[in-house]
């Protein structure tokens, strides 16, 4: 295997674009008019194609539903804050999660999910309760 990617629909490829680049620091390795392929420094990658481009089966181009994209990052703090300074559709706030993790969620401009994660220590009451589940009775 040399690669595993997501590639999403999409009707807007420059708002898209302009998403991942501004908010994540993409950058753009291919573009053309149908498709833009970006990669983050740590080898992250995404695609995005037009919905109606005729590589996508009919049917197939709609919007992605019941699927949300991770981006782990040690800078979820700053990314959250350039969200709300872009003015950006912060569906879940910032918030601790007993089970490990630092995070918030956003749409993108495809009413794409995206939940920016960044792993802290889980909760010792956590802990111990995956202990127990985990060990059985």
């Amino acid at each position: 295997m040399n690669a595993a990617y997501p590639v999403i629909c999409c009707d807007d490829l420059a708002a898209t674009k302009a998403f991942y680049v501004t908010l994540f620091g993409f950058r753009p390795v291919f573009e053309a008019d149908f498709y833009v392929h970006l990669a983050g420094a740590d080898g992250v990658q995404l695609g995005f194609v037009r919905a109606d481009h005729s590589s996508v089966p009919d049917g197939f181009g709609g919007p992605a539903a019941g699927v949300f994209v991770t981006i782990e990052t040690d800078e979820v703090d700053a990314v959250h804050d350039r969200a709300r300074e872009l003015g950006l559709d912060v569906v879940q706030p910032l918030q601790d999660e007993a089970w490990g993790q630092r995070h918030f969620m956003v749409r993108d401009p495809n009413d794409l999910l995206v939940d920016v994660v960044r792993h802290i220590p889980p909760a010792d009451e956590y802990c111990e309760s995956f202990r127990a589940e985990a060990v059985g009775p």
